[in-house]
């Protein structure tokens, strides 16, 4: 039997690196292991489609009310966008980035959301309509992994906002993305990940095991959601990974900002100009 507080120790880990603590959350997961492909595909749309007249509660809840906030700084990061800029948002969920995207697209500028979630849609529609802002925005019920509706290079800017762990393949999207992108585009991408081995990392390991349960609960998720949201986190690349992928779909230039004591990384990859 696991010693009290044994779920949080650290050593040597497994044979590929994994730290023990790390593997202890996997083991609590398992029970309940994700999908793959379509079926995680459909399996995500569902989920969202449950927790999404609360959802803005889970994110506010699960990230202190920070999310706002890093999403402000990860556009600041971005500089000014050119004039008549064309912006896509990936995974727009209830319209975040799209309600702040909004306010930094001048006269003639194209705003899309892309979302594989019906209800998250609607909620983000509404919000947009609350500020004024409905005429500005084109909706798209799509998976971010297969846009074939939007033309090549139609697109400055893209932003994906706690969306990318939770995509059936992450490449396809990442290719898709890239496909999109002007020369000289650029996509920003906010993201929960592991911090550096140390304390905050096995205080982030007592929040997956503790306080995000309890901030789903509150939000209305069912269990096997929650342990989705944290599985999904898990298995996702660390940031360096998750920028050495986006190198290898072909962006030039991939800058790393860290958020929330480590526990939130945004990425700044840009495409070449020409």
């Amino acid at each position: 039997m696991r010693r009290a507080g044994e779920a949080l120790a650290y050593g040597d880990g497994d044979a590929g690196g994994t730290p023990v603590g790390v593997q202890a959350v996997r083991r609590s997961a398992q029970a309940y292991p994700p999908p793959e492909g379509q079926g995680k595909a459909e399996f995500v749309a569902a989920l969202f489609g449950r927790v999404a007249p609360r959802y803005d509660l889970l994110n506010n809840i699960t990230t202190g009310w920070q999310h706002l906030g890093w999403r402000r700084r990860t556009l600041n990061a971005l500089g000014p966008l050119p004039p008549r800029a064309a912006a896509l948002d990936l995974c727009c969920g209830t319209g975040d980035f799209l309600l702040l995207l909004a306010e930094r697209i001048g006269p003639g500028g194209r705003l899309v959301g892309v979302d594989f979630c019906r209800p998250m849609l609607d909620l983000a529609g509404a919000r947009l309509a609350a500020a004024g802002r409905s005429g500005d925005v084109r909706l798209l019920e799509a998976d971010v992994t297969r846009l074939g509706m939007l033309a090549d290079e139609s697109f400055d800017v893209a932003t994906v906002g706690f969306g990318l762990r939770n995509v059936a393949n992450l490449e396809a999207a990442l290719k898709e993305t890239f496909r999109l992108l002007r020369p000289g585009g650029v996509l920003a991408s906010l993201e929960m990940s592991w911090p550096d081995p140390g304390p905050i990392r096995t205080l982030a390991l007592a929040y997956l095991r503790w306080v995000l349960p309890a901030a789903a609960w509150l939000a209305g998720a069912r269990p096997e959601d929650y342990r989705w949201l944290r599985r999904s986190l898990e298995d996702f690349p660390d940031a360096g990974d998750l920028a050495g992928r986006l190198r290898g779909v072909g962006f030039a230039r991939v800058e790393v900002l860290r958020f929330g004591f480590g526990l939130v990384a945004a990425h700044l990859a840009r495409k070449a100009a020409s």
